[in-house]
């Protein structure tokens, strides 16, 4: 299990928290992206769709570069 704690900016995807996450700690992310749309290849060496929740909520993994978090939100992200 590991916790990522900072701050939440304007418009920030949970995308987003997961670059953030990466930067600075030994998390790998592995991404193409085109336009909006973003590609997960692999997270942490797994190259398999991890299971992401927010606040207990399932989100389709092609929906996290557009939905939109805030200060409190908790993303749980359930590697295969």
């Amino acid at each position: 299990v590991r916790e990522f704690t900072g701050e939440v900016i304007e418009s920030m995807t949970i995308f987003d928290t997961l670059l953030a996450s990466s930067r600075g700690s030994n998390l790998k992310i592995e991404y193409e992206q085109k336009g909006r749309s973003v590609n997960l290849l692999s997270v942490d060496g797994r190259s398999s769709q991890p299971k992401i929740k927010l606040n207990d909520r399932s989100i389709p993994i092609n929906m996290i570069s557009q939905t939109l978090i805030s200060r409190g939100d908790i993303i749980e992200i359930e590697l295969p």
